[in-house]
């Protein structure tokens, strides 16, 4: 796998194909393949997402449910900026509270 650090919102406007705004920019991401080679950002996003806890969570951690483990990362995702409650991350992923602590 190549570097896959994002770009600066500057560096992004060398690319012909670059987000105008803000907004685009956070929904698009700033990683250089997605410019380079002209992907689509969601699915690109979604491939990185994958790989990334394909590899890398299940080498540091112990979980064994990757697709368990996908859904809790989306759903602490869509609750960011709000308080922590393990029981409730744990209930919407149909997992228990320890493993919901665990895998934060």
């Amino acid at each position: 796998m190549r570097n896959l650090l994002p770009l600066a919102r500057c560096e992004t406007k060398r690319f012909s194909r670059h987000p105008e705004t803000l907004g685009e920019t956070l929904l698009t991401g700033s990683y250089p393949r997605i410019f380079d080679e002209g992907q689509e950002a969601s699915g690109w996003l979604g491939s990185y997402a994958a790989a990334y806890i394909e590899s890398d969570v299940r080498t540091i951690s112990s979980v064994s449910d990757l697709t368990t483990f996908q859904r809790f990362v989306a759903y602490c995702a869509g609750r960011t900026a709000q308080l922590l409650n393990y029981s409730y991350l744990a209930g919407g992923c149909g997992i228990s509270r320890p493993t919901a602590k665990a895998w934060l």
